[in-house]
């Protein structure tokens, strides 16, 4: 991600605590802060203030929580081709997808999400929608009660 930043003009906060964060703070670009850990809801306050989330994985993550957050609070997804990343993202839709750990795609992307804003709140617009018609809790307990009933029905009809 420090990486791809290089040359982009466009304003990086990145969250979070670890072993990779003395890399952040020592990242060479006045472009990128580093906020450190924060609770939930000052996570939250960041997703509502930010253009795009970028999640640049090289993992196979199954149900990221972030990308389901950041549908939550309205925010439009840059992320990598990847397991989860790959299918909860609806590409040019819900945001944008790159390949993983491809420097130049995800500088790419950003370039073209930073230059494109009524696109990207667009984008926006419809990761809230695909939240609250897939990933409320509500839906959830809908979705769950459907599977114990087909689960049942099968259970009857042997």
């Amino acid at each position: 991600m420090l990486s791809a930043w290089e040359g982009v003009d466009y304003p990086l906060r990145i969250a979070g605590d670890g072993p990779l964060r003395r890399m952040c703070d020592n990242a060479q670009s006045k472009f990128i802060t580093c906020i450190g850990a924060l609770d939930r809801g000052r996570v939250y306050a960041e997703m509502r203030r930010a253009a795009f989330l970028v999640l640049p994985s090289i993992c196979y993550e199954m149900f990221p929580m972030s990308l389901v957050e950041a549908y939550a609070n309205g925010l439009p997804v840059l992320t990598s081709k990847l397991g989860g990343l790959k299918s909860l993202l609806d590409d040019g839709v819900t945001g944008l997808s790159f390949e993983p750990g491809n420097v130049e795609d995800i500088r790419a992307k950003v370039r073209w999400a930073a230059a494109h804003p009524a696109k990207m709140l667009e984008m926006g617009r419809n990761a809230r929608s695909k939240y609250e018609a897939h990933y409320t809790a509500e839906q959830n307990y809908a979705n769950l009660m459907r599977i114990y009933a087909q689960a049942v029905a099968q259970k009857a009809s042997r």
